[in-house]
């Protein structure tokens, strides 16, 4: 339980961080069993205060081992926390957890110009739909900025706050 609690305040950090910036913690998901045990992932999301046609969403997930497509990055077996912004554009429906978290998944990675790496450096994701929404005639797309860490590297909320800058969010929220 001190695992989520120590995820549960990073989650905290970063909404109090992102709330000067009109974003609103929004949900979290886990994926795993039914039981108390631990989950194989967790993320939350974070979502701009109003509508446009063009959002962003701060997303947030743990990976602790692997299960269903979503695996670390490295072969070890420490627990990896991704943190990530991406503007959507073309998308009617809400964006979930499990949306931000299927980025990371074995089949999303190619969308990413560069491989991952718990580096602490920026990588972008790029995708688009390859069919156009039959009612709206739009094809969604995400473009967006990942930066990955063992989860144990994160430490304090000046580390949070200075990888959210780098991300590149609070310029483009603030805008």
């Amino acid at each position: 339980m001190q695992v989520y609690s120590e995820i549960d305040k990073i989650k905290n950090e970063c909404s109090d961080l992102l709330n000067n910036h009109s974003y609103n913690y929004s949900e979290d998901y886990s994926y795993g069993g039914k039981g108390l045990s631990l989950r194989a992932n967790h993320s939350y999301i974070f979502v701009p205060v109003g509508e446009n046609n063009k959002t962003g969403v701060f997303g947030i997930t743990v990976i602790f081992f692997n299960e269903n497509g979503i695996h670390t990055i490295e072969s070890s077996s420490r627990p990896e926390i991704w943190f990530g912004w991406n503007v959507i554009s073309g998308r009617d429906e809400i964006i979930r957890p499990w949306n931000f978290r299927d980025t990371l998944s074995l089949k999303a990675r190619g969308n990413f110009t560069t491989g991952l790496a718990l580096d602490g450096e920026i990588h972008q994701y790029n995708w688009k739909s390859e069919e156009e929404d039959s009612k709206t005639a739009k094809r969604e797309e995400w473009n967006g900025n990942y930066i990955g860490y063992p989860l144990a590297e994160i430490k304090n909320s000046e580390h949070i706050e200075s990888i959210i800058n780098k991300i590149g969010i609070i310029n483009s929220a603030s805008n």
